[in-house]
């Protein structure tokens, strides 16, 4: 945890007021998060661990959909203009601190929120997306670290993963699959990057992952963690409330929704092999903050026994 003189120095290269307070936020696992009160009032201050997926576009991408009206928060600049500082030797920004709080268990209602403020997240930044690179965590990524980590894993999550990095690379093979609709991805739309208060939705955080990629992957990504329980089961109605609130914004082509649940296996098995490198070096006595790879892993076991369709014609009636 940094002293409160770092801090002290940091925010007074900002006009943001004086120092009152500051306390380590309980969610991120990638970077280092600060709450910080000031006299001009509450902020975020994030010590950017990894290089943003996006590299430099990832200020371009907050700063276009903070102009676009969406709740996110766009870095604030420094005295001399620059959207970045340095924290003793680390990459460090300051952003207003959004309103809301994280939810456990989410409505039908805040989940249509979800899905209209998704769409509109790819709407918004289509304009720039030329200038995005490409999500990382590719079919070449996933095969590296499939092979690094199966030997290091019990027998029957080893067979899993396996089957399931085949069943991704078919998918991703398909020429019909390389058409599908793509832009700028938030990547991570987990419950915990998204802020809610009662059913209104208010704030979307935690861009370290965005970058160009298939905009079917946000939807999948998040149904895994909205809208599945603890065993890995889809509810249905959840998700129906995201998708319709997603269609009513940018509606849905007939091959999205043909490939809804196989994206699922693709992000579920994205997260699984990027939670179970973390998890193994936790295992080695490093010191990296983690999830449960095992939610990832309860997932693909649920899609491997067969996938979940949606009736194109259950969205008929869903644009407004």
């Amino acid at each position: 945890m940094l002293d409160q003189s770092p801090i002290d120095d940091a925010l007074a290269r900002y006009p943001v007021g004086r120092l009152l307070r500051y306390w380590p936020a309980s969610h991120g696992i990638e970077n280092t998060n600060y709450f910080v009160r000031t006299t001009d009032g509450e902020f975020v201050l994030t010590l950017m661990e990894r290089q943003p997926f996006a590299g430099d576009a990832y200020f371009t991408i907050l700063d276009t959909l903070a102009h676009a009206g969406l709740p996110v928060a766009a870095p604030i600049a420094d005295r001399l203009g620059n959207l970045s500082t340095q924290i003793q030797g680390r990459a460090a920004i300051l952003q207003h601190r959004l309103p809301g709080s994280h939810v456990a268990l989410p409505t039908e209602i805040q989940l249509q929120a979800l899905g209209r403020l998704i769409a509109r997240l790819h709407i918004e930044s289509a304009g720039i997306s030329s200038r995005i690179p490409a999500h990382p965590r590719d079919l070449a990524w996933m095969k590296m670290a499939c092979e690094s980590l199966t030997s290091r894993m019990r027998y029957s999550s080893a067979r899993l993963m396996e089957e399931s990095l085949l069943t991704v690379s078919t998918l991703l093979a398909r020429e019909d699959v390389a058409l599908l609709p793509a832009g700028v991805v938030h990547g991570d739309i987990f419950r915990d990057n998204v802020l809610f208060q009662e059913d209104a939705l208010c704030g979307i955080i935690d861009f370290h992952q965005a970058a160009h990629g298939t905009w079917l992957f946000d939807l999948a990504v998040a149904a895994n963690d909205w809208c599945c329980d603890v065993t890995g089961q889809l509810n249905r109605g959840k998700t129906l409330a995201l998708l319709k609130g997603y269609h009513t914004q940018r509606p849905l082509n007939r091959q999205e929704i043909w490939f809804f649940s196989p994206f699922r296996l693709y992000a579920a098995l994205t997260f699984w092999l990027a939670r179970q490198e973390v998890y193994l070096q936790v295992q080695q006595g490093l010191p990296v903050r983690s999830k449960n790879p095992r939610d990832m892993e309860a997932i693909i076991l649920m899609l491997r026994r067969g996938f979940d369709y949606f009736d194109e014609r259950l969205f008929e009636t869903s644009r407004i």
